[in-house]
């Protein structure tokens, strides 16, 4: 993840971009905890919402395969079903551990 270029993108510097990853980290861990939360209780509407967030948060600071892995949730939650959910919710965790480290190499 290149956070400078990224930042750029958006017109933001990079310390500024940086306190918006740090956002995004925080809100996105609950919406994470919220989706495994309808995965587990079989909450379709829930998990829409869920995914939503995160797509929608992603989307506004540039972290496009993220936000589209929250797309392919909400559809799917949406058509009231949980086909690959569980393992999309997985590949979102892994990325913003991921995220989170680059967060901390750069700061």
């Amino acid at each position: 993840m290149d956070i400078s270029l990224i930042a750029e993108d958006l017109g933001l510097d990079e310390k500024d971009y940086l306190e918006l990853l740090d956002l995004f980290l925080a809100t996105s861990r609950g919406d994470l905890e919220t989706l495994a939360a309808a995965i587990a209780a079989g909450d379709c509407a829930q998990g829409s919402f869920a995914a939503h967030s995160l797509k929608g948060a992603a989307g506004n600071i540039g972290l496009a395969e993220f936000s589209d892995t929250a797309r392919f949730i909400e559809e799917v939650t949406r058509r009231g079903s949980f086909d690959g959910v569980a393992e999309a919710a997985k590949e979102q965790r892994y990325s913003l551990d991921n995220i989170a480290r680059s967060c901390q190499l750069v700061g």
